[in-house]
């Protein structure tokens, strides 16, 4: 059973103690260990640092991230574009030669290759500081990064190896190099063998178990 009130609790905890967060303009409700959160905040880095907030909270197993970005009326797309260019080319830790972006009112898109993690997240956080973008849709490739596909299919085969096919009943989540386990399995051994599947698979540096048996 999730504790929902606590929950609630550590999510307003983590977004109080942020100071990257607006947490005046950021409302949360927790669900069945899911943190729901809403409001308007002036840019889009607002609205991810919000986000990581919540998923650090204890308890939270998800995060619908419902926040609304205001847009800058007076700046074009093309203008907008121009500034996401110069802030990566600007930031040392964005290899910006790798990397192209597209933007479709205010929502940028980069795409492109990288050989670090800490790479793509300093990307998005550059294009996300950037005023007039309302959205980072991210296709970086990671060289070596598993993808969802390939890291459902290791527990699929893990749970078939050990007689125990529920792998359908398994929700993964994949951010950055952290995978984060939802869902119900029958018993506790179906349990430890989905999270050490996914915690061999190569790129993944954090599993957070949130696997309820029943």
């Amino acid at each position: 059973m999730h504790d929902d009130a606590q929950s609630l609790r550590n999510v307003r905890n983590e977004l109080d103690g942020d100071p990257t967060v607006d947490h005046t303009a950021v409302h949360a409700v927790v669900q069945d260990g899911v943190a729901v959160l809403s409001g308007t905040v002036t840019n889009y880095a607002a609205k991810l640092a919000a986000e990581k907030a919540a998923r650090r909270a204890s308890g939270v197993c998800g995060v619908f991230d419902g926040i609304v970005v205001s847009n800058d009326p007076d700046a074009t797309d093309e203008a907008v574009l121009e500034r996401v260019y110069k802030m990566l080319e600007l930031d040392a830790n964005v290899p910006s030669h790798t990397l192209t972006a597209t933007i479709e009112h205010g929502r940028v898109t980069l795409s492109g290759n990288v050989e670090w993690e800490y790479q793509r997240e300093a990307a998005r956080t550059a294009a996300a500081r950037v005023r007039g973008v309302t959205g980072v849709n991210i296709l970086v490739h990671v060289n070596g990064m598993p993808s969802i596909i390939d890291i459902r299919g290791r527990v699929v085969i893990a749970l078939q190896q050990a007689a125990e096919a529920e792998a359908e009943r398994i929700l993964i989540d994949i951010d950055g190099s952290t995978v984060r386990l939802a869902g119900q399995l029958a018993s506790a051994r179906e349990r430890e063998v989905a999270v050490a599947a996914v915690r061999s698979a190569p790129g993944v540096t954090r599993v957070e178990d949130c696997i309820e048996l029943g």
